[in-house]
């Protein structure tokens, strides 16, 4: 699968005091979970593990709200929804939610979604030509971040979108892909299927994601 090629040929570049400027490769993998539950003090709560329904995951063709339904194309990435605690309580997240960023990078574009906003980083990482970015759809960015900024791993980037559908509630939508260097187009979901644009697994770059399957 394209998520398990692209993790193994990842590279960084290293630049900084004692260090030659090269592309060194190496695994690509945040500490995700941690920052999704540190941001928003669910350990406080009794935080567990985190629950993904069927349709919710990478790759899955169903619609998670709506038992009948099915999406037009594949889903693009994840779907963080609710979590267990430690008394075995499920827990819906809503949009106190804060949404914190994988990696160091750049936010380089933010657009309107059906659910709210989709904000887009890129990181430093490159693979054959093509970049890491990551996405964060469903989602209130902080008045703070513009396009241009910097920002750094675990850093709180945008809150979850406040319930506007009868039957979605908050969540956030995360996409990694790879996006090759010549692309030239924003990245919007209506074309991210497209040449130059490669959809990677999430969880395939998240190395602390303890999560139950609900079928």
């Amino acid at each position: 699968m394209l998520d398990q090629i692209w993790i193994s040929t990842i590279y960084v570049l290293k630049t900084g005091p004692g260090w030659d400027t090269e592309w060194v490769a190496m695994k690509i993998e945040s500490n995700y979970s941690h920052y999704l539950v540190s941001q928003n003090h669910l350990y406080g709560q009794g935080f567990c593990d985190w629950i993904f329904a069927k349709g919710t995951l990478f790759g899955e063709k169903e619609q998670w709200w709506d038992i009948l339904g099915e999406r037009p194309t594949s889903h693009e990435g994840v779907d963080i929804c609710a979590f267990n605690d430690s008394g075995g309580q499920q827990i819906m997240l809503d949009d106190s939610f804060a949404v914190p960023v994988m990696f160091d990078g750049k936010v380089i574009d933010m657009f309107d979604d059906f659910l709210g906003k989709t904000l887009i980083v890129e990181h430093d990482y490159m693979a054959e030509g093509y970049q890491l970015h990551s996405m964060y759809g469903h989602v209130l960015p902080g008045k703070h971040m513009l396009v241009g900024k910097k920002v750094e791993a675990c850093e709180v980037i945008a809150k979850l979108a406040p319930k506007n559908h009868p039957q979605i509630t908050p969540h956030l939508h995360l996409s990694v892909l790879m996006v090759e260097k010549s692309y030239a187009e924003p990245v919007r979901w209506q074309s991210i299927q497209s040449n130059g644009l490669k959809l990677c697994n999430p969880l395939d770059y998240i190395n602390d994601m303890v999560f139950s399957e609900v079928k």
